[in-house]
């Protein structure tokens, strides 16, 4: 018997922090007029530096500053987080006769004056939260170059950062969720205070982005769809050619938000998606640049958009159809005939393949992983079409062939309703076979929970019948596929641990729970409305 207990995970051990940060102020940006030479004591907060720091870096022929500078930081992070977070550190009051040999030995009270909280956060989220946030990860990461290129000049991408970085770390560090809903508070002010006109679009909608899809980080049931809409107002506003490049990333970032909240709530105004409404910059060539943070191509996630929206609209008419008029079966055809179509666009989607794909550099995701989510996401499509348009199903039926799949073949006879759940069990754990394909260790761990919860509504034990030897398959796999799934996302909740994470393992409980009691209509979709667990999932 399987055991269901989720367990606590520590958080993984952090490494020593050993970047060169800077004791800083939140008050306001860096004056341009200061005219400070930065060329030997890196990149500055964007906020009002306090200069004691740098009167400790003495010449010295034999240690250059940044030695200096790496062996005073080379703490570890524990030290630095165990301090609250002050606006703004004083000036080091040092005597003359003290300064002599700073180049060579700080006494501890000095070194504790560099430990500045502000800096270990910012240093974190650079190191370690954007790789828990994108599907890939290196120098070339977009979502990286631009947080680094925009972060110094704008007091809400700098304050979202810290909160970011705290809210991750709060689990070992309890202290550090004031912190965390400290920093997005101001963030917040300074979105409000530059949404009637921002002086920089580009920097508004990255920082739009990144604090509404964080807020299921601080609240599992907050979806931000408010910011969602601003967002999408914001991009479908912006003139090109004008950081056409920034805009093309974003309308991407937006595509797959919009697919996450598609299934669970009435996103934007109800019409399909336009297809690739932008030329990418890795559509310029016959090769395919990853996408930084979804990995996925756009077209399925568009596809994938399409499909929530339409099965959403379906589940939430149902419950209010009491009685059939014309009206309702006019609407009934409509959804049919539109989920046909999605079902061809899925079924005639060639996925690029690996040898297509640009190696991004990242060692832990290879470009056969973004190859795998593709196929994976496709699948998942086409798994929601058939479990809420049954009929679609019925007109291609023939007996389950994972290579006959995408296969435009005619029905080989009418399935009976256990034939076709049990078809369904069987797409469900070839999507989760595909999943086992990738290591844990790759980066689109990030975007995998979606996939998970979405096929574990088909993750069914099927009572076998004689001569239907496919429906003891299904009822095989089925353990192995529930169990893989619990361990990642168990494994993920480790590497994240944020109660946004442990509703997703909460959810596919519940959904199990409901399958296990009998119920052969479950769907995630009502699971996770009726238990008000919705948390975006990616």
């Amino acid at each position: 018997m399987m055991d269901n207990t989720q367990q606590d995970y520590p958080f993984p051990p952090v490494e020593p922090w050993t970047s060169v940060e800077h004791v800083v102020s939140l008050q306001q940006p860096i004056s341009p007029s200061l005219g400070l030479d930065i060329t030997s004591i890196g990149d500055l907060l964007p906020f009002n530096i306090d200069y004691g720091v740098f009167d400790l870096l003495t010449e010295d022929a034999n240690s250059s500053n940044r030695d200096l500078l790496d062996q005073c930081f080379d703490l570890n992070i524990r030290d630095l987080v165990n301090q609250p977070l002050r606006p703004a550190v004083q000036g080091f009051q040092t005597e003359s006769n003290n300064t002599a040999d700073t180049s060579r030995q700080l006494s501890p009270p000095r070194l504790a004056e560099l430990c500045h909280l502000p800096s270990a956060l910012t240093d974190y989220f650079f190191k370690e939260v954007i790789k828990l946030y994108c599907t890939w990860d290196n120098s070339f990461n977009s979502l990286r170059i631009m947080i680094g290129r925009m972060w110094q000049s704008s007091g809400a991408l700098h304050h979202i950062m810290q909160s970011m970085a705290a809210i991750c770390l709060s689990e070992s560090f309890p202290h550090l969720a004031s912190t965390a809903f400290g920093e997005r508070s101001y963030a917040l002010e300074y979105l409000q205070q530059n949404s009637t006109s921002p002086s920089c679009k580009e920097e508004h909608a990255l920082a739009t982005f990144l604090f509404g899809h964080s807020s299921g980080w601080f609240d599992p049931l907050d979806l931000a769809t408010d910011k969602f809409l601003e967002a999408e107002v914001i991009i479908s506003s912006w003139c090109l050619p004008d950081s056409e490049f920034s805009w093309s990333f974003l309308e991407e970032v937006l595509d797959f938000w919009k697919m996450l909240l598609a299934f669970t709530t009435k996103t934007a105004d109800g019409k399909d998606s336009v297809r690739q409404t932008c030329i990418s910059p890795s559509q310029l060539t016959d090769r395919t640049f990853p996408h930084a943070w979804n990995g996925i191509s756009r077209e399925i996630v568009q596809l994938m958009a399409d499909v929530g929206r339409l099965v959403f609209s379906v589940r939430t008419s149902l419950p209010n159809v009491l009685f059939t008029n014309e009206h309702h079966i006019d609407f009934f055809r409509d959804t049919l005939e539109k989920a046909g179509h999605l079902e061809q666009q899925l079924l005639a989607f060639v996925a690029a393949d690996a040898s297509c794909i640009v190696d991004p550099g990242d060692p832990n995701t290879p470009p056969t992983h973004f190859q795998l989510m593709d196929e994976a996401f496709r699948y998942t499509g086409l798994l929601q079409l058939y479990r809420v348009f049954p009929e679609l199903l019925t007109r291609r039926y023939r007996p389950w062939n994972k290579d006959e799949v995408l296969l435009p073949l005619e029905t080989s006879k009418i399935p009976t309703r256990h034939e076709r759940s049990a078809w369904l069990t069987s797409l469900a754990t070839h999507v989760v076979q595909i999943l086992q394909e990738i290591p844990f260790e790759s980066l689109t761990r990030c975007i995998q929970p979606f996939v998970m919860v979405a096929v574990s509504g088909e993750l069914r034990y099927h009572d076998q019948i004689p001569g239907t030897g496919t429906i003891l398959g299904a009822s095989i796999e089925t353990p192995r596929a529930r169990n893989f799934v619990k361990s990642r996302l168990a494994a993920y909740a480790h590497v994240l641990p944020l109660p946004k994470v442990q509703q997703h393992y909460q959810l596919v409980k519940d959904i199990w729970a409901a399958i296990d009691s009998g119920d052969e209509d479950v769907y995630w979709v009502d699971v996770a409305s009726q238990k008000k667990l919705s948390p975006l999932m990616a």
